[in-house]
């Protein structure tokens, strides 16, 4: 389980942060972090393979470095997986 906290907001939308506690695996912590900020089950939308190369995603985080970042769309948020871990959720 990780924790969401509120980061920021702006014009696009409201910013949220999630950092994993116990589980680092994010195929496991993005669907977690997107059902916190949507209010959904994780289980409800398509599996996030069909929306990002998980394994790819693994990859960047295995660098550490905070300048790589990827982003993309699940269900009606936008996901920014940072290569340190974070992860940012945006309304």
């Amino acid at each position: 389980m990780g924790q969401t906290r509120h980061a920021e907001g702006s014009a696009a939308g409201t910013v949220y942060e999630h950092t994993t506690t116990e589980s680092p695996r994010l195929g496991v912590a993005i669907p977690e972090a997107v059902a916190t900020v949507t209010g959904r089950d994780p289980c409800e939308g398509p599996p996030l393979q069909r929306v990002v190369d998980v394994d790819a995603l693994e990859t960047l985080v295995d660098t550490g470095r905070a300048d790589l970042r990827t982003s993309f769309d699940v269900e009606d948020v936008r996901v920014t997986v940072h290569g340190d871990g974070r992860i940012a959720i945006q309304e």
